[in-house]
């Protein structure tokens, strides 16, 4: 069974910020391409660093009963389990997804639950990209060399984007290059433009040195012309 690491993409957030389903909760979903045992090594990963946080993996959706993912279990029970937490989730195609929350003990209402760690289990040597999409709130996808999504987690709080997690290394059992939350939507290429303030703008007009007259100037010009007595800053646009 392959090495896998618990990279943190986001926190658990309220409904309305984190997208669709129950506030809270997480969604992870690992290709139908990979076998069960590899599915288990990636929970493992994941269970175990939220066992030193003292936080268990409970599986949420109906017929679950919160079914607690146990990392030293045996084997075959891992796969039993993971398999009816699979199939208790509504089908999505090339994908075994997985509801469940993260509270520390074992009662998913539990105020824990709330801005709990999300993660996504990765081979060593990947990385994850990091988005939003309006119904899956903040996640993470992995690929694999082909570039096929072979894993994510999702419902993180939209709040949060922006903020920086370490990422820790199995091997070395140290920290590598931070990974950025992104503040954008899935399907951008980049973020969006962001339109300078009149202040900013302001001030780059101030810097043009062919500029025939200065902004002060042209706002005493544009009162002198109106014939009202008040300085207009709208004479500032005519220099931005």
């Amino acid at each position: 069974m392959s090495n896998y690491r618990p990279v943190q993409i986001g926190v658990t957030g309220p409904k309305g910020s984190m997208g669709a389903g129950t506030g809270h909760h997480i969604d992870s979903k690992y290709s139908a391409s990979l076998t069960w045992e590899d599915v288990v090594g990636r929970f493992d990963s994941k269970a175990n660093l939220y066992g030193q946080q003292g936080r268990n993996i409970v599986f949420s959706n109906q017929g679950m009963d919160y079914a607690v993912y146990n990392p030293k279990a045996e084997l075959a029970a891992k796969v039993a389990l993971l398999q009816k937490a699979a199939g208790a989730h509504a089908p999505r195609k090339g994908f075994r997804s997985f509801d469940y929350f993260a509270p520390k003990g074992t009662d998913v209402w539990d105020k824990s639950a709330e801005g709990a760690p999300i993660y996504l289990a990765v081979q060593d040597g990947r990385t994850p990209a990091i988005s939003q999409s309006p119904d899956y709130g903040v996640y993470g996808a992995v690929t694999d060399q082909e570039g096929n999504v072979i894993g994510k987690s999702g419902h993180g709080d939209t709040r949060a984007a922006g903020q920086t997690y370490e990422m820790p290394d199995i091997a070395t059992n140290e920290t590598s290059a931070p990974l950025t939350v992104n503040n954008y939507y899935s399907g951008e290429g980049k973020k969006k433009k962001q339109t300078p303030n009149l202040t900013n703008q302001l001030f780059a007009s101030l810097m043009q040195q062919n500029q025939k007259k200065d902004p002060l100037t042209a706002m005493m010009d544009s009162m002198l012309a109106s014939g009202s007595g008040k300085l207009d800053p709208s004479a500032l646009y005519n220099f931005l």
